[in-house]
This record gives structure tokens, sequence and C-alpha cells, in this order.
């Protein structure tokens, strides 16, 4: 996903785009619209909830003809990350894989589907296994055998990784909870993470998958 250049500076630390310049879409905390254009457009998408709402109503304003610009002199209150501090990391991340999946199959048209979905899908797919080696058992779990690098960590190398990441203390909090709650506190256990959060939004994506084609035969 792309970053918001510039967020967090001071005004006078930004150089604005021009009154009137044509924007993609513009950002849903910070907008102005004439109800006949959102109207016209369908507003948000209620299925989005959060983030990329803002996405896919340029997307539309674009479709049905009208033009999002920019204006610069314009002034707005908004609370920064209220809504994704309330949420968490997990759930936030889960808005963020799952929306940007459903905005582009939902408004691109045969040809930008044909060209860019495979990328799509692979650099959410490339996500998803790297997320999955967070955590050293996660990742001997899901390592192929048969890749060419060879077999996947041994035991020896997953502590050496673990006392890495974790430090002398993790590794002693590992051991006191194999041996409290025996071997099966070492097995890979699907928790509130990184690769959770990516499954949870590949759920969330096929699940509403009927809903994203009707969205986008409104178009």
């Amino acid at each position: 996903h792309a970053f918001q250049l510039g967020q967090g500076f001071e005004v006078a630390d930004i150089e604005p785009p021009a009154p009137g310049t044509e924007l993609p879409f513009a950002c849903g905390g910070n907008l102005a619209i004439r109800r006949s254009d959102w109207e016209a457009s369908g507003g948000f998408d209620r299925e989005l909830f959060a983030y990329f709402e803002d996405v896919d109503l340029g997307w539309r304003l674009w479709a049905v003809g009208r033009e999002v610009v920019a204006a610069p002199d314009a002034v707005a209150r908004h609370r920064g990350a209220a809504t994704s501090t309330a949420l968490g990391d997990v759930r936030r991340g889960v808005l963020f894989e799952r929306n940007a999946l459903r905005t582009f199959f939902a408004c691109a048209d045969d040809d930008c589907r044909s060209a860019f979905g495979p990328s799509v899908l692979a650099t959410f797919l490339h996500r998803m296994t790297t997320f999955a080696k967070e955590r050293p058992e996660l990742e001997q779990a899901v390592a192929d055998p048969f890749a060419a690098e060879g077999a996947p960590p041994s035991r020896s190398d997953r502590w050496r990784r673990r006392l890495r990441d974790e430090g002398l203390t993790g590794c002693v909090r590992h051991l006191l909870a194999r041996s409290l709650l025996g071997a099966r506190v070492g097995n890979p256990a699907l928790e509130d993470g990184l690769l959770l959060m990516q499954l949870r939004a590949a759920q969330g994506f096929f699940a509403g998958l009927d809903r994203t084609e009707e969205r986008r035969a409104e178009l």
C-alpha cells in the first residue's frame, strides 16, 4: 500500500498541490463533496467501514464523470489515528488488507484486472508467507521441505533465532512455559499476529466477493 507523503509534518514544511490540481481521490478525513455527486457515486461503501473507502469513492467519482481536485486553502479539523488506535494493530491490519483487495476488485475494469490483478494477489500472498516467518515454530511449520535452500530450520537454528530476536529472557520464558505446560507450548499456534491478520483479511475478502461484484456492476 502507498504511504501518505508529508503526514505529520508542519504545514509550513510541505508543498501542497496548487488549487484545482486533479487528485485520484480525497482523504476521507478531510474532504467536501456535493450531495448530488455523493448520491450519484453511491457514497462510501459501508462494507469497507474504515480505510480505502475514500479511494473507492474517488474512483467512482471519476467513473461517473466528476472530478476530484485539491483545495489547499481549506481548513479542516481531524483527530488523527482516532479510529486506528481504538481498533488495535491486528484489526486495523485486517481492514487495510481486506479493503485494499475489495477496492481494487470492485473498481477495476476488465483490462485493469487483467493487467494488475495477478500482481495484486501475488503481493498479498507474498506478505502472508513473509508474516508466517515472524515466529520460529510457525516458520518451521510452513517451510517448504522441497525448497532449494533445503530443510526447515533445525531446533538449534530456531533457538539461535529466538535468542537473537527475544534475548535471554525470552528463551528462559519459553523454557519455563514448556516445563509447566508441556511440549505443546512449542507447537505453532495462530495467535493475534501478522499471519492471522492476513488470513482474516483473505477470509473477509472472499466472503464479500459477491458484494464486491455487485459494487463493480454499479459502475
